[in-house]
């Protein structure tokens, strides 16, 4: 069961493997100083088993609908480039979220504080060994979170599974004196669940909030989604090259291109996406509508191609710039004319 979990994890979100590299490494140790041997060759082979039963489903799908090669291309080739960082790029990276997430040493402490109280007491070897997993499993995941070099927040998703012993840990220990009147009041208890609704509505009223300022995030953005969609028909595609994605949402069009999101894809593959698929994409598909970020901020060779394709395009009449004052002032619209 384990080894399953883990093929789907694996296929999912691969940095997220620090759980199971800490635990399956107490259980390890254990069965070392326990002179279990042969526990570790069975339980090897089970979790062989599990991961190769899930993983399997998925590589036939992929096989049987030609797209194994681009799945090896997504999944290995691009997030090789993508990690393709300096150690003090990670190390900077691991300070950042350090700093930002609080949570990450108070979890630490409380492993460390765990193992250290409870090592001698033979009763609580089974709490000391959650620890230790926790926090090997937590030291590992660490650096997987870290090592693409970009402090994006939402990359700290991959370490929560590593904090709940670690947060639970300390919030009982610091709310023990109380414990007995949250239990026994039946009032009390009432107004912390009230209390629990009330953050977490909150949380999620302003989760959806920033969704929809995402989804619009500058002014002229919704009007130059309503030209496109009045000016195309629905099995026409669009492409937008820079950071906009919402705009395949508003103006209800599908993206000429699966890279329909270039940064930061296009910068860690060192022109690879260039040559292969990008531009040929744009070509097969002939978007109807070319939408250019001015301010790309991508890898120089990129930018180039780009505008060379499309001044290419406008100089055989193919596409036209389109002039509208109340569309986005950052970006560049053109129509296809033919």
């Amino acid at each position: 069961v384990i080894g399953l979990f883990f093929g789907f994890i694996l296929m999912l979100r691969p940095n997220m493997i620090g759980v199971w590299i800490g635990f399956l490494a107490v259980i390890g140790i254990q069965f070392i100083l326990k002179k279990q041997y042969k526990n570790i060759f069975q339980s090897i082979l089970f979790f062989g088993i599990g991961t190769i039963v899930a993983v399997i489903p998925f590589i036939l799908y992929l096989q049987i609908n030609n797209a194994l090669q681009a799945f090896i291309f997504s999944y290995w080739s691009i997030n090789r480039y993508y990690t393709f960082v300096s150690i003090s790029d990670i190390l900077l990276n691991i300070k950042y979220f350090s700093v930002i997430t609080p949570f990450i040493l108070i979890s630490i402490f409380a492993y460390i504080y765990i193992v250290a109280e409870e090592y001698e007491k033979e009763e609580s070897k089974s709490n000391k060994n959650l620890a230790t997993g926790f926090l090997l499993s937590l030291l590992f995941s660490i650096p997987l979170m870290s090592m693409s070099g970009r402090d994006y927040d939402h990359y700290a998703i991959v370490i929560l599974p590593t904090l709940i012993y670690g947060i639970a840990f300390v919030y009982s220990t610091l709310f023990s004196p109380i414990k007995k009147i949250i239990q026994n009041s039946k009032f009390a208890l009432f107004i912390f669940v009230l209390c629990l609704v009330c953050v977490i509505g909150f949380s999620s009223f302003t989760t959806f909030n920033q969704i929809n300022k995402n989804l619009a995030p500058t002014s002229g953005f919704s009007e130059l989604s309503s030209y496109i969609k009045e000016n195309s028909n629905e099995d026409e595609k669009i492409i937008f090259i820079g950071h906009g994605n919402a705009i395949y949402l508003k103006a209800d069009r599908q993206a000429a291109s699966k890279y329909f999101y270039q940064r930061p894809v296009v910068d860690s593959t060192n022109g690879v996406i260039r040559s292969n698929d990008f531009l040929n994409d744009l070509e097969e598909n002939s978007p109807k509508f070319i939408v250019i970020q001015s301010k790309l901020n991508l890898s120089s060779f990129f930018e180039w191609d780009i505008y060379e394709y499309i001044n290419d395009k406008v100089e055989n009449g193919i596409y036209s710039l389109v002039e509208n004052d109340t569309f986005n002032r950052d970006t560049i619209v053109y129509i296809r004319t033919e």
